[in-house]
């Protein structure tokens, strides 16, 4: 068994936040979007080597909070998260495509099967970032920051 790194400990101070499930998560990894600026998000195969890095990390986060012992019940959150956006086997982003369909007509609207653009105002973004805890926004803002890689604006 070994030790878990900071990133790895750190995440536990942000689980009951994940508990809910994906959708908080989601919403704030848009919020973050918006706040930075960035209108545009990959929803086809542009953004398919961003999603495949946003979930290696999120796999990566799993397996070291496995490997250090701590309690399943205590990594099923983030498992809730990874699971539904991990690209399909046939390579595509389903998953990812249908996680956003909550927020359609809210906070993004699609461009073409291949784009979606992000619509919520930066000012609502930030606020809704004051509401998270540190460690909850640096984990939105990795993912983010994974599946936006390939649009920049």
């Amino acid at each position: 068994m070994t030790s878990a790194s900071m990133d790895e400990v750190a995440v536990l101070d942000c689980i009951e936040e994940l508990r809910p499930g994906p959708y908080d998560f989601y919403e704030t990894v848009l919020a973050v979007l918006a706040v930075q600026r960035r209108r545009y998000l990959p929803t086809g195969q542009d953004g398919l080597d961003g999603m495949r890095a946003a979930v290696d990390m999120l796999d990566g986060l799993i397996d070291a909070l496995k490997e250090a012992g701590v309690p399943w019940r205590d990594v099923v959150p983030l498992v809730r998260i990874v699971v539904p956006v991990r690209p399909s086997p046939i390579g595509g982003l389903e998953g990812w495509r249908t996680q956003l369909g909550w927020f359609e007509g809210l906070w993004i609207v699609p461009d073409s099967a291949d784009l979606a653009v992000i619509t919520m105002p930066a000012a609502t973004g930030a606020h809704m970032l004051e509401k998270v805890s540190p460690t909850f926004l640096r984990l939105a803002e990795r993912f983010a920051d994974l599946v936006a890689h390939p649009v920049r604006d």
